[in-house]
């Protein structure tokens, strides 16, 4: 990874407005950085406490009920990873490429290599001799 910094592009200033490209050259394709997050809402979210009357207890689910799992894609440059309608209409994209991250990658940087950065997590039973190198 520390390679593959030399060819992102750095952001500087109080808002992180200015890009430097120090090290890229006409060879070398700018990388930019894909990070991955994801966040799971359950249908029997509940409190651990709740108020109620003395010598009333409450009944509560046993599981956590059916799970919904939101994910986005983020970079450096554009923050979440979305591409527009008019983006969609002007590149003449077609309905299933809503739902290809790579796709969109490489409309939204044309000529650039993404670096895509998944969590690690024990939670999806990955370790880190489980990886994958993605090049586009």
């Amino acid at each position: 990874m520390k390679d593959l910094e030399t060819l992102m592009p750095q952001f500087v200033g109080d808002n992180m407005e200015i890009v430097i490209n120090s090290e890229i050259s006409e060879e070398n394709q700018i990388h930019i950085l894909v990070t991955h997050d994801e966040c799971t809402f359950y249908a029997n979210d509940s409190c651990s406490s709740v108020w109620a009357p003395l010598g009333i207890q409450l009944l509560h689910k046993k599981g956590m009920g059916k799970a919904l799992m939101v994910l986005k894609f983020l970079t450096e440059i554009c923050g979440h990873f979305t591409i527009t309608l008019t983006e969609i209409n002007e590149l003449n994209l077609p309905p299933t490429f809503l739902q290809k991250a790579i796709p969109i990658f490489e409309a939204t940087h044309p000529n650039c290599i993404g670096v895509f950065a998944f969590d690690n997590s024990t939670n999806h039973s990955a370790f880190a001799v489980m990886h994958y190198v993605l090049k586009i």
